[in-house]
C-alpha cells in the first residue's frame, strides 16, 4: 500500500478467482492489508464464483471516491445488467456458503485429474 500512497496511483485487484479455492485456502482481500482502503479498490466477478460466466455480473469495492469514480464510468458507458440477472446475482450471493463448494468441488476434482496425469 505504500507504493500506492507514494506513488499517488490507485492500486486495483482482480479479485475474480477469490472463491474458487481448494485445500482449506483462503484467497485474501487485498482490502485485508492495512491502508489498503485509503488507496486501493477490489473488483469481483460472479461469473467465476457462481458459474455466472456471460451474465457480466460484479462489483467493486475499496476507496470511495474511486468506486464512485468507477459508477460514473458506468453510467456512461452502458445501461447497466438486466435486472432479472441482478436479482439472480443477488440470490447467489447471499446463498454463497451454500453455492461455492459445490462448484470448487468440480474443479477441484477437474485440478486433480490433470494433476495426477502431469505426475505420470
Amino acid at each position: 500500500m505504500e507504493f500506492g500512497r507514494q506513488n499517488d496511483i490507485l492500486i486495483a485487484h482482480d479479485n475474480a478467482y477469490s472463491e474458487n479455492t481448494y485445500d482449506g485456502y483462503r484467497s485474501p482481500s487485498i482490502l485485508q492489508v492495512d491502508g489498503a482502503a485509503e488507496v486501493a479498490v477490489e473488483f469481483f466477478s460472479l461469473s467465476k464464483a457462481f458459474n455466472m460466466t456471460g451474465w457480466r455480473l460484479g462489483f467493486v469495492v475499496g476507496h470511495p471516491a474511486a468506486v464512485s469514480a468507477v459508477k460514473t464510468v458506468k453510467d456512461n458507458i452502458d445501461n447497466g445488467s438486466l435486472r432479472s440477472l441482478q436479482f439472480a446475482g443477488a440470490q447467489a450471493l447471499s446463498m454463497a456458503e451454500e453455492i461455492t463448494p459445490a462448484i470448487n468441488a468440480v474443479y477441484e476434482k477437474r485440478r486433480d485429474v490433470v494433476v495426477d496425469a502431469l505426475a505420470e
